[in-house]
C-alpha cells in the first residue's frame, strides 16, 4: 500500500475540521499542470500541519484528510505498518536477551557439574565466582552457595580433621549444584550428583602430590624446614695419565723456583749460628 505526505495551513485545516461533514476538499491553487498522479484512487494521503505564525508555533503532528474516507481495516493496516517493525525488534531483542542469560547460567552450571570432582581446578573456582551476577534473584540458589562459601572459607580444618571436612564439603555442594539444576529445569538426584562422577585415581594421586610439593617448598624457601643432605660417595678422584704427566712437570717446575729463591745455607753459617745460641 502506498501513502503521500503533504503539509498544509493550520488554519485552512482548523476551517474544514470544525464542519461536521466534509467529503471533499481543494488544497490546490487551479493550475494549468495536469493532476496530482502520485496516489490512486482510494489510497491514504496524509497532512502534516505546517507553521503557523499568529502563534509561533509548529504543528507537527500529522492528520488524515486523504482523497476518500478510509475504512478501518485500512487503518488497521496503516498501523500495523507503523507499529509493527517497531514492535517485532523490540520483541526480538527481549528474546535474545533472556536466552542469553540462560545460556550463561547453563554453561556455569555445566562447568560445575563437569569439575565437581577437582575442586581446585582454575575452571571450577571461576564457576564458582560467577554464581552471584548469573544466578541473582534466584534465592535457594545464592542461599546454598553462601553457606557453601562459608564452608571453604572459615572452616578451615586441621591436619587430622581432612577427611570430615571433605565430606561435609561434598553434601554442599551437592545442596548447590542441585538447586541450580532445579532453577534450570535439571530435576537431578542429590545420589546422582554426589556419586555418578568418573574421576580417575591418577588424577586425584596427581592433585595431592602437588599439594604436598607447594607446601614443601614454601616451607624449605620461608627457612622453617632445612633442606635434606644425604651423601651416599663422592666421585672417583684418580687422575689420568695425561693429568698426572702434568702434575708431575708442576711439581718439578715448583721445586726448582724454590731452589733459585731459597740458596742453600753453607756449613760456617750453620756453626755461627750453633754457637750464638
Amino acid at each position: 500500500m502506498k501513502l503521500y505526505v503533504g503539509i498544509t495551513d493550520y488554519d485552512w485545516f482548523k476551517l474544514h475540521s470544525s464542519k461536521p461533514i466534509v467529503e471533499e476538499v481543494n488544497f490546490w491553487k487551479p493550475s494549468s499542470q495536469p493532476g496530482f498522479k502520485v496516489l490512486q484512487w482510494g489510497e491514504p494521503f496524509l497532512f502534516k500541519l505546517g507553521w503557523r505564525p499568529a502563534c509561533n508555533e509548529s504543528y507537527g503532528r500529522v492528520v488524515s484528510d486523504i482523497l476518500r474516507l478510509m475504512t478501518t481495516p485500512e487503518i488497521l493496516t496503516l498501523l500495523a505498518l507503523v507499529v509493527g517493525p517497531i514492535s517485532a525488534i523490540q520483541l526480538q531483542l527481549v528474546t535474545d536477551y533472556f536466552r542469553q542469560k540462560k545460556q550463561r547460567r547453563v554453561f556455569t552450571f555445566k562447568t560445575l557439574m563437569m569439575t565437581r570432582g577437582t575442586g581446585l581446578s582454575p575452571d571450577h573456582v571461576q564457576a564458582l565466582n560467577m554464581i552471584d551476577v548469573e544466578f541473582y534473584g534466584k534465592r535457594k540458589v545464592i542461599a546454598a552457595w553462601k553457606v557453601y562459601l562459608d564452608h571453604l572459607v572459615n572452616n578451615q580444618p586441621g591436619d587430622n580433621d581432612w577427611p570430615r571436612w571433605n565430606d561435609r564439603r561434598d553434601e554442599l555442594l551437592t545442596d548447590l549444584l542441585s538447586e541450580m539444576g532445579l532453577s534450570l529445569g535439571y530435576k537431578f538426584s542429590k545420589v546422582d550428583i554426589r556419586r555418578a562422577i568418573y574421576n580417575p585415581k591418577g588424577h586425584y594421586e596427581i592433585e595431592n602430590e602437588l599439594n604436598v610439593i607447594r607446601k614443601g617448598l614454601v616451607e624449605v624457601l620461608t627457612g622453617k624446614t632445612p633442606l635434606p643432605m644425604d651423601v651416599r660417595h663422592f666421585p672417583d678422584m684418580e687422575p689420568t695419565p695425561e693429568q698426572q704427566a702434568a702434575n708431575d712437570l708442576l711439581m718439578q717446575l715448583v721445586k726448582k723456583e724454590k731452589h733459585k729463591l731459597l740458596p742453600e745455607e753453607k756449613p760456617s753459617d750453620i756453626e755461627c749460628k750453633s754457637k750464638n745460641d
